[in-house]
């Protein structure tokens, strides 16, 4: 399942696991990441890859646009 997301700054994205796993490309913008781990950053050109059921939330920092794939697709998507 290939997705388009446009979010605003300011935006979060709560901490969460699904299934599928995750795959996205960032075309403008900013976004910090919170895994586990810590949190992470990807801008313009970007890739970032999160594991079925890794959890995972975001803060956007900039207005931002990206392009998600979700393997197997997300039934709450559809």
């Amino acid at each position: 399942m290939l997705c388009h997301f446009s979010m605003r700054a300011g935006s979060r994205v709560p901490q969460h696991s699904h299934p599928a796993a995750q795959n996205g490309y960032l075309i403008r913008g900013r976004i910090r990441f919170f895994v586990r781990e810590g949190s992470f950053e990807v801008g313009p050109g970007d890739g970032y890859l999160f594991a079925g059921l890794e959890e995972h939330g975001a803060e956007v920092l900039e207005d931002s646009e990206a392009i998600e794939c979700f393997a197997p697709a997300r039934s709450e998507y559809r």
